[in-house]
């Protein structure tokens, strides 16, 4: 199968190894993984890791024991040192199907191998090398898909924030930065005990070139902005129609990258939350220690680029929208989920900034979402999921469930009368249409 690139010669050995497979698995997978160890041809191993993705899931429960999920798990791991980006997705969709890795402890490990094949395969992070950024970028993208609250990854987090984050600045793809740093958001939000683990000036050191990337990556305040700005609101109004919108929109709107903002803003907001040293928010007047005034300091020095980024975000709202929805049809979205992805991440740059500007902020985000996340539709114990109105039914016939009913009520005093023995009349006496009601109880 590694061999040939014939389709119907593959299809046949395919059918070989299917009948194969039923019969002894064990030995099959023995030969298929010995095969990819010892190939040294170079030739794409796809064709093979489809083959297992897909007749691993068709096996029985009964022949796909523990005992061959182990086997598959130890020798996986072994083919990780040395894959491609594509065999890559591939291994880690053929661990996923197992069904010892469907428990929190087998996610939790699988997420440990990816970090320990980043970390073995990319010891020294090179910004220059395609290869480098895609393994971690992929290695990261399939470590998310298997967070929760009970899974973290706390070993990639520190190695991201150690390996890459000092050396981010020269990586020119868009695509590379804005997707390695969706992964470190990721990851922040999910930082596990080998982070925490860390003393407290450990994890100082870890997070100051992150602290350092957020100030490059914030416009660059003038000497005077509120002349400048004033100055650029003039112009525009007095522009008319001769001159361009573009002349008139300043150079650090059009360098403004919003997506990497946001995702720097919420990692460093989640990874302070764990570290209260790190960023303090007020004033130097209590303590002159060296750690308390370097935190005050870090605050004191993105203050000023926040409050002129949040300024920008209010004069060329429509400006930045527009141009955060070319960066994200980059990645070949529809038209209207960029725009809700663009205005989501401003709202959430919004929320971040103004954290920054209170004495006691309260760090814990996680009700926020992140822009390129969505919202996961909860419903709560008990409570039974909104019906779908039909074509010719209005809401308020879907609040309640049913629809109004109208009930026959018999009439009552003069027009109660009728025939002697109709069914659903009164039993009591009944009066002549010439005499008055009597004062007894009627029934």
């Amino acid at each position: 199968m590694l061999a040939t690139d014939d389709h119907s010669e593959s299809h046949i050995v395919t059918l070989a190894l299917s009948g194969l497979l039923l019969a002894d698995p064990k030995s099959t997978l023995t030969g298929i993984f010995n095969q990819m160890l010892a190939d040294n041809s170079g030739s794409p191993r796809d064709h093979v890791l489809k083959f297992l993705a897909e007749s691993l899931k068709r096996l029985p429960k009964e022949t796909l024991d523990d005992q061959l999920e182990e086997f598959i798990l130890e020798q996986t791991n072994k083919v990780l040192l040395d894959v491609s980006e594509d065999e890559f997705i591939l291994l880690i969709t053929v661990l996923s199907s197992l069904k010892c890795m469907s428990t929190v402890p087998g996610r939790q490990k699988l997420v440990n191998m990816i970090t320990t094949q980043v970390v073995q395969a990319v010891p020294s992070f090179d910004p220059q090398d395609a290869s480098c950024l895609a393994q971690v970028r992929e290695s990261g993208r399939q470590a998310v898909r298997f967070l929760s609250k009970n899974v973290t990854a706390g070993a990639f987090l520190r190695y991201t924030l150690q390996k890459v984050i000092p050396f981010f600045e020269p990586i020119g793809s868009e695509l590379d930065r804005r997707g390695i740093l969706r992964v470190l958001t990721e990851f922040s939000m999910h930082p596990g005990d080998a982070f925490l683990s860390c003393s407290e000036a450990e994890r100082a050191q870890i997070l100051c070139p992150l602290h350092s990337l957020l100030l490059s990556s914030l416009p660059t305040v003038p000497e005077d902005p509120l002349l400048a700005l004033s100055s650029a609101v003039e112009t525009d109004s007095g522009s008319g129609k001769s001159q361009s919108t573009k002349n008139l929109i300043p150079d650090e709107v059009s360098n403004l990258n919003l997506l990497e903002i946001e995702c720097l803003l919420f990692s460093i907001v989640n990874l302070a939350k764990l570290l209260p040293s790190f960023l303090d928010f007020t004033d130097l007047s209590s303590g002159d220690s060296a750690s308390n005034s370097e935190a005050i300091s870090r605050v004191r020095c993105v203050r000023p680029k926040l409050q002129y980024l949040a300024r920008l975000l209010q004069l060329y709202r429509r400006n930045i929208l527009s141009a955060t929805e070319e960066l994200l049809k980059l990645e070949e979205i529809a038209q209207e989920s960029a725009a809700h992805e663009a205005k989501q991440a401003l709202s959430n740059v919004e929320v971040l900034v103004r954290l920054f500007f209170r004495n006691r902020p309260n760090l814990d985000i996680s009700a926020m979402m992140p822009s390129w996340k969505k919202m996961p539709v909860t419903v709560k114990p008990g409570e039974k999921r909104p019906p779908i109105p039909l074509a010719d039914q209005s809401m308020d016939t879907v609040k309640t469930g049913r629809t109004e009913r109208t009930f026959y009520r018999m009439p009552v005093g003069r027009w109660s009368g009728g025939r002697s023995g109709a069914r659903g009349g009164f039993r009591g006496r009944r009066f002549s249409d010439n005499s008055l009601p009597g004062r007894g109880r009627m029934y």
